[in-house]
């Protein structure tokens, strides 16, 4: 009897012992598959619980900033909820990305990676070029009014594409600068004075941002012609086929055409019943027939005007088109 109970003991700790090793492999293969097998999950789910873990996700670029290292800083957000993520590329992982360039504010992306603490925050980490996919191009990404009216500061800087009706169509202009001349044309910032014929003096510069020689006239030195210029005088035509000769040189033009407000592009409402939204196209006028199109399709990024505080969508391209 002592032999037989003896052999039961163990047997009872060979059964433990594998239900023990069944149990140890079932948690390794669970790590593993966490490991292995990315856990998809909403942008709004993940949360400090979930440090460590290796997922998959999906959400619309807002932001893409270079990282001091050479890699890539993306923020990603779920146009259902409006919940972000920052994820992280280094730059093994970011230069062997195929087509970096689709990889911009509004294309909508798929990201695997293991989420990370850094600071307060839940970041991903993406550690090669094929845990990052782009579903669909930011030309692609369209937005309805109501939520553009609704969440701009949540889409500041990203590229997005709306619908509705043109409304409120203007020119916009830099009333700050003046047209000299009609053949020969030389531009002039000017605070004050009237247009019309007139006698100016100021100091030729060079402006790098427009590419171009520019005369800055001070406060009360755009006057009507016959008040004089107060400065040695040149033709307009010299300065024109000549700039450098007269550079920070303070000249005058007597007896000059002078048209103010240079055209900068054209602001527009896109409107939807009682949903507005600002459009403004850089450096481009309306395309031909547009305001008899019933709707238009008008694609830019988010932006918000301080001057008239308020969002709008801006574009620097030929980007408004018939719906």
């Amino acid at each position: 009897m002592a032999c037989g109970g003896a052999r039961q003991r163990v047997s009872d700790r060979r059964i433990v012992a594998a239900l023990v090793v069944a149990l140890l492999g079932l948690l390794a293969l669970t790590a593993y598959s966490w490991t292995v097998s990315p856990a998809a999950m909403r942008l709004g789910e993940i949360d400090g619980g979930d440090v460590g873990r290796f997922v998959e996700v999906r959400g619309h670029l807002r932001q893409t900033d270079g990282t001091a290292g050479g890699g890539v800083r993306l923020l990603l957000v779920d146009l259902e909820d409006f919940s972000t993520l920052r994820a992280y590329l280094g730059r093994n992982a970011w230069t062997a990305v195929p087509d970096r360039v689709a990889v911009s504010p509004g294309a909508e992306v798929v990201l695997r990676g293991e989420l990370r603490r850094l600071g307060s925050e839940v970041v991903l980490d993406v550690a090669s070029a094929g845990d990052l996919r782009v579903v669909a191009p930011a030309a692609a990404n369209l937005v309805r009014l109501e939520t553009l009216a609704s969440r701009a500061a949540d889409l500041v800087g990203m590229n997005v594409t709306a619908v509705g009706v043109l409304a409120a169509v203007h020119e916009v202009v830099d009333p700050l600068r003046v047209r000299i001349g009609t053949t020969a044309i030389l531009w002039a910032t000017a605070p004050d004075g009237a247009p019309g014929l007139v006698d100016v003096c100021g100091t030729l510069e060079f402006d790098r941002g427009r590419s171009r020689w520019e005369l800055r006239v001070a406060p009360g030195d755009l006057r009507p012609h016959g008040a004089g210029t107060g400065c040695t005088e040149v033709s307009l035509e010299e300065v024109v086929r000549d700039p450098e000769a007269y550079a920070a040189t303070r000249i005058g033009l007597s007896a000059v055409p002078a048209t103010r407000g240079e055209p900068l592009g054209t602001a527009f409402d896109l409107r939807d019943g009682s949903r507005s939204f600002g459009g403004i196209l850089w450096g481009h006028g309306l395309p031909d027939g547009a305001k008899d199109w019933t709707a238009v399709e008008f694609q830019g990024t988010v932006t918000y005007d301080d001057t008239a505080g308020r969002f709008r969508l801006e574009s620097t391209g030929p980007t408004l088109r018939a719906a």
